[in-house]
């Protein structure tokens, strides 16, 4: 598992994540959010 974002994710689902990103990259504006406070 890899620790991103402060969520931790499998390796299929950061690749995805950063898929995604990169295919938006320069194209249209992202904005990632989540509804956990930090330090959960």
């Amino acid at each position: 598992m890899i620790l991103s974002m402060y969520v931790t994710m499998d390796r299929a689902e950061t690749k995805v994540l950063f898929e995604l990103i990169g295919a938006r990259y320069e194209q249209r504006s992202m904005l990632i959010t989540a509804n956990q406070p930090f330090g959960e």
